[in-house]
């Protein structure tokens, strides 16, 4: 009768050892997956930027958007280093022809305020309706600014519209 207990027990050491391998392996499989861009992310939102940017260069020279994406944040608002605006540019850039939709709206920004490039409504309007398409709610509301003005596109209500219901259910707050 005692191994009646002990049986049981066993059972549940083999189950509990059997879910610790499976999660160690998951785990081992998402950090070979995340390349380190997670840690690098931690240390940029606990505000050592000096720390991150190198980090961040690393993971950019390997191909990470997301990378390039936050050392334009970076060079743009001057974390940790001298605001470049030239330099956010082209790390924008960078991240987004590899489709980061945030990168894209940034960029949107950067040609339609000339900021580390010139000025180009036009070019605005090109990434702004990349980053829209993505679902980016602040590129749907600048789109829609620009369909109502006619700046950079021909003057269009009806896009406009489109693009403001669309930042709207996106949750922008200006075009509820």
């Amino acid at each position: 009768d005692r191994f009646s207990v002990v049986e049981p027990a066993k059972h549940h050491l083999l189950a509990i050892a059997v879910c610790l391998s499976s999660a160690v392996a998951l785990w081992q499989d998402s950090a070979s997956q995340d390349n380190g861009f997670s840690r690098v992310k931690l240390i940029f939102d606990q505000k050592a930027y000096g720390l991150a940017r190198p980090g961040f260069l690393t993971l950019a020279e390997e191909g990470d958007a997301r990378a390039m994406f936050y050392l334009g944040v970076i060079y743009n608002q001057g974390l940790g280093t001298a605001v470049d605006l030239k330099e956010a540019f082209a790390w924008y850039e960078k991240a987004a022809k590899l489709g980061h939709a945030v990168a894209q709206y940034n960029l949107g920004n950067a040609f339609k305020h000339g900021r580390g490039t010139s000025k180009s409504e036009e070019l605005a309007v090109l990434w702004w309706q990349k980053a829209a398409d993505q679902g980016q709610e602040n590129a749907q509301y600048n789109l829609a600014l620009q369909y109502y003005l006619g700046l950079g596109v021909a003057k269009d209500l009806d896009k406009a519209v489109f693009y403001f219901h669309e930042a709207a259910k996106g949750g922008h707050p200006q075009a509820k």
